[in-house]
C-alpha cells in the first residue's frame, strides 16, 4: 500500500484535555442553568456527551432563541448559547462560523459581567483554543495569558481550570519552539492534576515545587513524561523505541486507575497501533478489541471515539488478510463519523478514503471506490484548501 495513503485517525493521548462545551471530562456535571433553559440544556448535554455533535446544533440554536426572547441579546445566558454553538461548530470543523460567535460572546460577557469575571476567562480560553487549532499562535497566546491571570486570581493556582489553560498554553509554546517554557508549564499541570486526584503531598509544597521548577517524585511525574515520549517518538516515526514506553504507560494507568476506564482504553489503543506497525499483529488484536469493548460500554456504540477504534481494528485485520471482516467495521466507522460530525467533516473524508482503498484493492469495486475517493477529496479541499497535504493524499489515492 502506498506510503501516501493515510488511514483513519490514529489517536495519540493528548497531554491535556481542553475545556469544551458541556463537559471537560465524561463525568463532569452539567452547568447550572436558568429554569427557562434547563430542559434545553439537558438535551444538548446528553447529545454532546454521546458524541452526536451535528444533532446538538439545533438544540444549541433553540437555546439561543429562548435566551434571546427571555433575557435579551446582551445577557449572559444569550452569550452562553453563542459559546455553546461555537463549540459545536468547532467540533464540526466549521471554524469560520465559530469565531464570530466566540467574539460576540466575549463582548457580551465583558460588558455584562466586567473584564475580570471568570466567565470572561472561559470565553477567552475558548477563543484561544480556536486560534491554536487554526495555527494562529500569536493571536492565541495573549488570550491564554489573560484567561490564566483571571482564573488564577479567582480560584487559586491549583484549580483544574488553571491546569487546562496551562496545558493548552504549553502546546502553543511547544509549537513555537519554546520548549523550556512548555516544560515549565507542563510541570505545573502535572502537579495540579496530582493535587486534584488526592495526591499525598501537601498543596503548598506541590505548588511551590511546580512554580520553582523543582523535581517531583518519579512516581508523580512518570506517566506524563512517558506519554510525552511516546507522542514524540510516534510523530518521529520511531515506533520500535516508542513501544516499550507505551507498554510502561499502560501498566501505570492500569495500576492507578484500573482496567475498565477510558484512559486505559486509549492506552491500549495506542499500544495496539504501535504493535501493528512493528509487525506484531497477533499481540495487537486483543488490545484493540479490549479498547473497543471498554469504550463501547463507557461511551456508547455511536461515540466518535468508537469510530477511531473501529478504523484501527479494521486496519489491523487487513494486515492479516481478513478483508471481509474489515469492511463492515469501516462502514460502521464512516456512519458514526457522518452522524457525529455531519457529511463534510475531515474525519468523514478519512473514513471514506479508508473504505475506498479497501474495496478497490481487495474486492475490485473500482467505480464505487472512485465515488468515495472523489467525495473525500471534495471534503478536504473545502476544509483545508487546495494546497494542503491532505488534499495531496486524496489526489494520489484517486489516480493510483
Amino acid at each position: 500500500m502506498s506510503g501516501w495513503r493515510r488511514w483513519g485517525r490514529v489517536p495519540v493521548l493528548s497531554f491535556i484535555v481542553s475545556l469544551t462545551w458541556f463537559l471537560v471530562a465524561q463525568a463532569q456535571e452539567p452547568e447550572p442553568q436558568p429554569p427557562e433553559l434547563q430542559a434545553i440544556y439537558k438535551r444538548g448535554f446528553e447529545l454532546y456527551r454521546a458524541g452526536k455533535f451535528a444533532e446538538t446544533v439545533p438544540v444549541a440554536q433553540e437555546y439561543i432563541a429562548v435566551a434571546s426572547a427571555r433575557f435579551g441579546e446582551d445577557s449572559a445566558p444569550y452569550a452562553n448559547g453563542l459559546r455553546y454553538l461555537a463549540f459545536l461548530y468547532q467540533a464540526l470543523n466549521r471554524l469560520d462560523e465559530a469565531e464570530p460567535l466566540f467574539k460576540r460572546a466575549l463582548s457580551i460577557k465583558e460588558k455584562a459581567l466586567g473584564r475580570e469575571h471568570v466567565e470572561v476567562a472561559d470565553v477567552l480560553h475558548s477563543l484561544a483554543e480556536l486560534y491554536r487549532k487554526q495555527g494562529r499562535l500569536s493571536e492565541a497566546e495573549p488570550l491564554y495569558t489573560r484567561a490564566l491571570d483571571i482564573t488564577e486570581r479567582k480560584f487559586g493556582a491549583a484549580h483544574a481550570s488553571v491546569g487546562a489553560i496551562l496545558g493548552n498554553l504549553a502546546e502553543v509554546y511547544r509549537a513555537q519552539g519554546r520548549d523550556a517554557d512548555a516544560d515549565r508549564l507542563e510541570q505545573r499541570v502535572v502537579a495540579i492534576r496530582q493535587l486534584n486526584s488526592a495526591a499525598s503531598q501537601s498543596l503548598a509544597d506541590a505548588i511551590r515545587q511546580a512554580s520553582s521548577g523543582a523535581t517531583q517524585t518519579v512516581e508523580a511525574w512518570e506517566p506524563a513524561k512517558l506519554l510525552a515520549q511516546v507522542s514524540q517518538l510516534y510523530q518521529s516515526g520511531k515506533y520500535a523505541e516508542a513501544l516499550p514506553i507505551a507498554e510502561r504507560y499502560a501498566q501505570i494507568i492500569a495500576a492507578r486507575h484500573g482496567t475498565e476506564g477510558t484512559d486505559y482504553a486509549l492506552a491500549l489503543n495506542n499500544l495496539s497501533v504501535l504493535l501493528r506497525i512493528t509487525n506484531r499483529p497477533a499481540d495487537a488484536k486483543p488490545l484493540i478489541r479490549r479498547a473497543l469493548a471498554i469504550d463501547e460500554k463507557s461511551r456508547g456504540p455511536d461515540h466518535p471515539y468508537i469510530a477511531d477504534r473501529l478504523s484501527n481494528l479494521a486496519l489491523l485485520l487487513q494486515t492479516t488478510n481478513r478483508y471481509t471482516e474489515a469492511e463492515p467495521l469501516l462502514c460502521r466507522a464512516l456512519a458514526i463519523n457522518e452522524k457525529s460530525y455531519g457529511p463534510e467533516h475531515p474525519n468523514v473524508a478519512a473514513a471514506l478514503s479508508n473504505l475506498a482503498i479497501l474495496i478497490e484493492e481487495r474486492f475490485g469495486r473500482y467505480e464505487e471506490s472512485e465515488g468515495l475517493k472523489r467525495r473525500a477529496l471534495a471534503i478536504d479541499e473545502k476544509s483545508f484548501g487546495p494546497d494542503h497535504p491532505n488534499v495531496a493524499i486524496r489526489l494520489n489515492n484517486l489516480v493510483a
